[in-house]
This record gives structure tokens, C-alpha cells and sequence, in this order.
């Protein structure tokens, strides 16, 4: 029996189909576009920070979002 961090981490996701892999793949790139969109944005101060976060944040997303693509 997986311990709550062995599942929060995913050790043991089965066999993803080459399918769910694909999406996840397709995820990856969707986030990594919306990631590098924001880069010009950074300039200085304020601005440069909440770009910094929202990358951050849409990085979060992608880990979520293939963990539940794996897992579906």
C-alpha cells in the first residue's frame, strides 16, 4: 500500500498509455508556450514579479495537470 506522499508524488501510476503520454506531451508544450509568452513582459519591479509568479504558478498547472493525465 502506497504511503499519501508515494501517491502525491505518483510513484506507482500503473502503465500510461502511449496516449495519456502524448497528451501529457501536448499539455507540456501548451504551458511551456503560455510560459514564454509572459517572458517579454518582464520589464522591472512590480510588473517583472507578478510575470515571475504567474510563471510559476502555470508551472504548479503543468505538474497537476499531467498528474492527472497520467493517472486518468
Amino acid at each position: 500500500m502506497d504511503s499519501l506522499g508515494q501517491k502525491r508524488v505518483v510513484l506507482n501510476y500503473g502503465k500510461p498509455t502511449d496516449e495519456q503520454f502524448n497528451l501529457a506531451k501536448v499539455f507540456k508544450l501548451k504551458i511551456a508556450e503560455l510560459i514564454d509568452m509572459l517572458e517579454p513582459l518582464k520589464t522591472t519591479g512590480e510588473t517583472a514579479r507578478v510575470v515571475s509568479i504567474a510563471q510559476t504558478e502555470l508551472e504548479t498547472s503543468c505538474m497537476y495537470g499531467v498528474k492527472a493525465i497520467l493517472n486518468g
